[in-house]
């Protein structure tokens, strides 16, 4: 998948009604591929702030939020999702 064909942040994330949108008819691969496209394009925006940037609100519709704040929540949302396949790997090798 590697060809750019494709789409990389334009999947909704959410429906309507605020509960997450499963993704259906991809391969791994092709889950893989968007999370390090996703990635490189974060990585090539944060490494060019300095701190006063890093620090900068975002002025966002219906919240306003810094650099700083969104990287803390992706560490901690991260963790979160680690520690529930921690759990979930426990109670498989218990059963």
């Amino acid at each position: 998948m590697g060809s750019g064909n494709i789409r990389v942040v334009s999947i909704r994330c959410r429906a309507e009604d605020g509960s997450l949108n499963h993704i259906e008819g991809e391969t791994l691969e092709e889950h893989f591929y968007r999370l390090n496209k996703v990635r490189e394009v974060f990585l090539s925006n944060f490494r060019t702030m300095d701190l006063t940037d890093w620090r900068k609100p975002r002025v966002l519709e219906q919240y306003d939020v810094t650099p700083e704040w969104v990287v803390y929540h992706l560490i901690e949302h991260e963790s979160h999702h680690r520690g529930q396949i921690f759990q979930l790997l426990k109670k498989l090798r218990n059963e």
